[in-house]
Parts: structure tokens; sequence; C-alpha cells
């Protein structure tokens, strides 16, 4: 049986996006944010399952194939926003923490001063 260059091509593609979906469930185990690495893995499971579906269903069933494949498409572009939109909330919380680490750390110099200012004076 031979495969054509498209077929090698989907076969390439899908083999990726399963890479790319375990690579998600790593994030999400070293992380921790279960939402967002989940919902990647199923964004990109479903993109490496798309090329399969395309061609099964070109194959058995060619008149439905642009519905299951849009329905498919806009499941995976939900996913993927809900991911953004999680990375997002995490992105501003790591912001946030890094402006109080600096106003800390700046107080923190600031007190460091006036204690040997204090020290340097007086003892």
């Amino acid at each position: 049986m031979s495969f054509s260059f498209p077929q090698v091509m989907g076969f390439i593609t899908g083999a990726l996006q399963f890479i790319v979906a375990g690579y998600a469930l790593r994030l999400n185990r070293v992380f921790g944010t279960a939402r967002v690495g989940w919902s990647l893995f199923w964004a990109f499971a479903l993109l490496a399952l798309l090329p399969l579906v395309s061609i099964r269903n070109v194959v058995q069933y060619p008149r439905t194939v642009g519905v299951e494949i849009e329905v498919m498409y806009s499941l995976i572009s939900l996913l993927l926003l809900t991911s953004m939109v999680h990375l997002e909330t995490l992105l501003k919380e790591r912001l946030r923490l890094e402006r109080e680490e600096q106003r800390l750390r700046a107080e923190l110099e600031s007190e460091v001063k006036k204690k040997t200012a204090y020290l340097s004076r007086g003892h």
C-alpha cells in the first residue's frame, strides 16, 4: 500500500500535534495549571485527529465532511481561546508579584540604609 503526499503530510501533522498535546500535559504537571494544560491538550489533540477524520470521511461520507470539520475547528478555537484567557490571568498575576517584589526590595533597601546611617552615627 502506497501513501500519497497529502496522506504522509497529514500523518506528520497529526504526529506533531500529538507531541504538542503531550507537551501541554507536561506543562500542566510541571506548573500545576490544570485548566490551561487540559485546554491546550484537547485543542492540539483535536487538531491531531482532524486529518484522520477528514481522510476517513472523504472516503466514506463526502457530503458531511465540511460540517464535522467546521465543528472541530470551532471547538479547537474555543479551547485555545480559553487557554489564552487563563494564560493572561497567570501572566497578570506574575507581573503583579514582580512589582510587589520590587516594591518590597526597595523598602528593604531603604530600611538597611536607615539602619546603617543610624549605626554609623551613634555607635
